[in-house]
């Protein structure tokens, strides 16, 4: 019978997670290094073992829920507001108030002592001499808060769906992040009359992205870019996809029809039913040369058509799926969708499979939190409405909060962001506020707030109007300012104002071997706000290295950057590509230039 300790599990898998986590704060080094042709069920958890040491292994949280402060409450709020709405036909009667609301909270997905004392017992069963090393650290990840509603009120068994806010989600279980979503009025109405349900249903849907590698196989893909362009013309056109799902355009028939007209042709030796896995693989790869991918960050005002409804499919499967399910990398998420590039490529190109390569997967999970407002239902900490037609509630709360993916971006890239207010009152009055955001202050995981009272304006409207901007300071001494901007929103978002490219620099070890190619440097050289940023990626065929992935933060705008290719041959010759300029997600490394 195997016994163990699980507060002594719990404290060596925290001990391991801070310091993946430290780890990943002071260095670009990758993720986990997992199998991901390898998944092990452990109770109500998915396991991979680790590619570096036998008998290791990391799983993937499953508990999606809003986080608990250290005295067990649930760190969440939602305030309600409305205003009357004066009766423009002048006939009186009873007219619908306008409004909105605030949602504020703390999510996680830290799994339970019951979870893990479950699948560690389980993986003990399946591998003797396991450790169960940590949690899986994501490298992208985004949730939304998706809410069932009766949209009747004569029919309360017919429910509803729709996603009423998005956000970033933490990259690492253990971590909090702060969201304040700003609802519209259609989206307020739904929220609070999904608590108010006799069987609320309101969901935290995540959608994570991680990677790992894939096994070696005897197969060789060839993709011809003319064909594909040509494919993509006659299948895709020029639309833009937002929807994947009953609207835009079909990705799998793309590629079928790619397959059909000799686009890609595949050439494999091996179990057949790993052929899937392998072609999966390689449309992954082609997608990123082929699609760019777009964001929706907010849902759009209150018809019916919005976009972000089709992340309820998500929903739907991981929930069906008992918690997680991995998508295949074209189809849509949580916050967009994606649109054709304008290829550079001509001629063909040959993925072969023989090395373990590194590959995406993407996991949805799910979790119910409907039944907050039986707990805290009459807590005004937690719900609360307010009148703004009333003097005593004018006092203007703005939230603010940093939009950052986690501390590991904060101590890379940011050195602080300040954030300035100005309200010019109806009496001629101004008020100013300011607000520093550092990582003291980020890593509490808290928005910060600004208000202001009323000062004798002529409308409602005119008092939530205000201006703002931000001066970020960046490591380096770069500097940026958002300029002044006028808004009526009570939370703003500080988004970073640059842009990741995650850039993949590939190529075929039979091609370097047939030149002969002993190291290949690419010089990596971009702009970050005024600051020149190089870097160097060498790869090297004798270690089995072909392939690297960095991830650069680009300012707005054109995203493109500079590089140079140097291939150093065996018999010591020097070769290089002259300065190139790229804005694609994939650069191939094994195009020597023609001798002059």
């Amino acid at each position: 019978m195997v016994t163990f300790d699980i507060n002594t599990v719990k404290k060596k898998m925290l001990k391991s997670a801070f310091a993946i986590f430290l780890a990943l704060i002071c260095s670009t080094a990758q993720a986990q290094n997992i199998l991901l042709d390898h998944p092990v069920k452990c109770a109500s958890l998915q396991c991979f073992p680790s590619a570096d040491k036998e008998h290791e292994y990391y799983y993937l949280p499953a508990n999606p829920h809003v986080a608990l402060n250290e005295n067990g409450k649930h760190e969440f709020s939602f305030t309600r507001y409305v205003k009357s709405s004066s009766n423009s036909d002048g006939d009186g009667g009873i007219v619908e108030a306008e409004g909105g609301g605030i949602v504020h909270f703390l999510v996680d997905y830290t799994v339970s002592d019951k979870q893990m004392k479950q699948a560690v017992k389980a993986l003990k069963e399946i591998d003797q001499d396991s450790i169960m090393r940590g949690p899986i650290i994501f490298e992208e990840g985004h949730f939304a808060l998706v809410s069932s509603f009766a949209a009747e009120k004569d029919k309360p068994s017919e429910l509803s769906q729709r996603v009423v806010g998005v956000g970033r989600a933490p990259l690492i279980e253990g971590l909090k992040a702060a969201v304040s979503i700003h609802l519209t009025k259609l989206g307020a109405q739904i929220l609070w009359r999904s608590f108010q349900m006799d069987t609320p249903d309101v969901s935290l849907v995540f959608e994570m992205t991680f990677s790992g590698l894939n096994d070696p196989a005897d197969a060789t893909i060839t993709a011809d870019w003319a064909k594909l362009q040509d494919t993509a013309d006659v299948t895709l056109g020029a639309k833009v996809s937002y929807l994947g799902i009953g609207g835009g355009f079909d990705y799998s028939n793309f590629w079928q029809k790619a397959r059909e007209n000799g686009a890609v042709t595949i050439d494999y030796k091996g179990d057949p039913e790993k052929l899937q896995g392998i072609i999966d693989r390689t449309y992954a790869k082609l997608h990123e040369v082929m699609f760019e991918p777009i964001r929706v960050t907010q849902p759009t005002a209150d018809g019916d058509d919005d976009p972000l409804q089709t992340m309820l499919a998500v929903t739907n499967a991981a929930q069906s799926a008992g918690g997680s399910n991995y998508s295949a990398p074209w189809e849509v998420k949580i916050n967009g969708g994606y649109k054709r590039r304008k290829l550079s490529q001509t001629g063909k190109y040959t993925f072969n499979f023989r090395q373990r390569s590194k590959s995406k997967l993407t996991t949805a999970m799910a979790g119910n939190i409907g039944s907050l407002f039986r707990m805290y239902g009459d807590d005004p900490t937690m719900f609360h409405t307010v009148n703004l037609s009333d003097a005593e509630f004018r006092i203007r709360e703005v939230s603010v909060a940093l939009d950052a993916r986690d501390e590991k971006e904060f101590s890379k890239y940011i050195n602080h962001v300040t954030l300035k207010i100005q309200k010019k009152h109806g009496s001629g009055a101004e008020s100013t506020g300011e607000i520093v955001i550092k990582r003291s202050n980020f890593e509490s995981g808290r928005p910060q707030k600004i208000s202001y009272n009323w000062d004798k304006e002529a409308s409602v409207e005119d008092w939530m109007m205000y201006r703002y901007k931000a001066d970020w300071s960046f490591v380096g001494g770069a500097n940026h300012s958002s300029g002044w901007k006028d808004y009526d929103g009570a939370a703003i978002s500080l988004t970073p104002p640059y842009q990741y490219r995650e850039i993949e620099f590939v190529s075929s070890p039979d091609i370097l071997s047939e030149e002969g190619v002993r190291l290949v440097s690419v010089r990596v050289k971009h702009d970050f706000f005024g600051r020149t940023v190089t870097e160097t990626i060498n790869l090297i065929p004798s270690r089995d290295q072909f392939n690297a992935v960095r991830v650069f933060a680009i300012p707005p705008g054109d995203g493109s950057i500079e590089y140079t290719i140097t291939w150093t041959l065996k018999d010591k010759r020097k070769i290089s590509s002259g300065k190139m300029i790229s804005d694609e997600t994939v650069i191939f490394c094994d195009e020597l230039p023609e001798p002059s």
